[in-house]
């Protein structure tokens, strides 16, 4: 849950807040968020297999 909340709150900031980007890193946008989304997912994953042991 609190995952989604994370997720929700950073799309929110991202969406009101202006932050200006250099038009050189525009391109780097898309690869970074797709590394993001699959850093999540196969996080999610291993967790659910049970081959993932996060740090406590």
């Amino acid at each position: 849950m609190l995952i989604i909340i994370g997720l929700l709150l950073g799309l929110l900031l991202g969406l009101f807040a202006n932050v200006a980007l250099p038009a050189a890193l525009v391109p780097y946008l898309a690869v970074f968020t797709l590394i993001g989304i699959d850093a999540l997912t196969g996080s999610w994953t291993a967790l659910r297999e049970g081959g993932f042991e996060p740090l406590r």
